[in-house]
């Protein structure tokens, strides 16, 4: 994140926009908001100050990414993107059998929450929620 930086608002083009949905900050919360009011058929713009998205959890441990589903560890663990949890939940191959939630109710705060909990009520996943 080398070229992460803020943008003057003297920088944007133009401020003359009209959508269904206003999202504020690409941060994990803007984020999965964004995703969410989508998925729902919304017109939406986030506006995000840096340069990147991401907000404070992106600078912290690899939190977030915005693409990938499921990304195999070294230790032969995968990581499940929660911005994708729905999908992974649902339909990754092979099959997530143990899901170790971190910090928050997937239940309430991922997004695209009727695949979650579809993913969530398997009978063959073991589920940890640590708060």
């Amino acid at each position: 994140m080398s070229d992460y930086r803020v943008i003057p608002a003297s920088d944007v083009p133009s401020w003359d926009e009209e959508v269904d949905v206003l999202v504020a900050g690409l941060g994990c919360s803007g984020a999965c908001a964004a995703i969410e009011a989508r998925q729902q058929g919304a017109d939406v713009l986030v506006l995000e100050r840096a340069s990147g998205g991401g907000g404070v959890t992106a600078r912290n441990s690899r939190a977030i990414a915005l693409h990938d589903a499921v990304r195999a560890e070294p230790s032969g663990a995968r990581q499940i993107n929660m911005n994708q949890a729905g999908r992974a939940l649902c339909e990754a191959d092979p099959p997530v059998k143990v899901a170790f939630v971190y910090d928050g109710n997937p239940l309430t705060t991922f997004p695209n929450q009727r695949a979650v909990e579809r993913g969530l009520a398997r009978e063959d996943l073991f589920t940890v929620v640590f708060e």
